[in-house]
């Protein structure tokens, strides 16, 4: 449960879920994590964009999770991040299920 880091890391101008309301968008941060549990983490595939190698990744990741109804689901997903040269940080720019 980390809303600042996931709203701190999130692309503004490439994310649609990135929000300037930070009190309302962290609020639905915390109410996604109350939904589930993180089980794993597991990431398959780092790669670098061929246009942009230094400043642009895509990243394919299975999230194991169980539900507040004790269901245990996997999501598939490549995702693409920025590196942001001024704050000296990768950003989220958005994700793809697969």
């Amino acid at each position: 449960r980390l809303p600042d880091y996931v709203m701190d890391t999130t692309h503004p101008k490439y994310n649609q879920e990135y929000s300037t309301k930070r009190k309302k968008w962290r609020q639905s941060i915390l109410l996604s994590c109350d939904l589930v549990e993180l089980e794993k983490l597991v990431i398959l595939s780092e790669e670098d964009d061929n246009l942009e190698p230094k400043t642009k990744k895509f990243i394919t990741y299975e999230i194991h999770v169980k539900t507040v109804e004790d269901e245990k689901e996997m999501t598939k997903e490549k995702s693409t991040f920025t590196f942001d040269v001024d704050k000296k940080k990768w950003l989220f720019r958005h994700g793809e299920l697969l």
